[in-house]
């Protein structure tokens, strides 16, 4: 995993994350995105795959996106403090 976690906010709206939000992270560069921004992004780029078939917005790696909820976010930064 990769000690620069930009988890702090969305890479889409880039708003802070909130403890009941549901994320969407890539496993391999680490960024989160708010699962409703990336459901509406998908939709407006009319993406119908099942999730672990897209590409990460950021580092354009295939198959690394997994949901995960805030309080994971918070024990991966508490792993690089």
């Amino acid at each position: 995993m990769n000690e620069n976690l930009y988890i702090n906010e969305c890479f889409i709206c880039f708003n802070e994350m909130n403890p009941n939000d549901k994320l969407i992270m890539c496993k391999k560069c680490s960024i989160c995105i708010h699962n409703k921004c990336y459901k509406l992004w998908l939709k407006k780029n009319n993406i119908v795959k099942p999730l672990p078939q897209h590409k990460c917005l950021h580092c354009q790696q295939n198959h690394c996106l997994k949901i995960i909820n805030q309080s994971c976010v918070d024990k991966l930064k508490s792993c690089f403090r």
